[in-house]
């Protein structure tokens, strides 16, 4: 995981602790991680969808 330390803004590289808080190995303090944004499934099936309209009209 890479992410700034949110009191520090010093760039930490460790695994992600994900029972509870991480460390900052320069300034000693403890912060969360905030959750990364997973996209929604359904924009998958949109993309699908516009993909296969486009090959349908290169066709004809």
């Amino acid at each position: 995981m890479r992410t700034l330390c949110p009191y520090c803004q010093a760039l930490v590289v460790q695994a992600r602790n994900r029972d509870g808080p991480n460390f900052c190995p320069k300034c000693c303090c403890l912060f969360e991680v905030p959750e990364e944004r997973q996209v929604p499934s359904w924009i998958y099936g949109v993309l699908v969808f516009l993909a296969a309209n486009l090959q349908f009209i290169n066709v004809l």
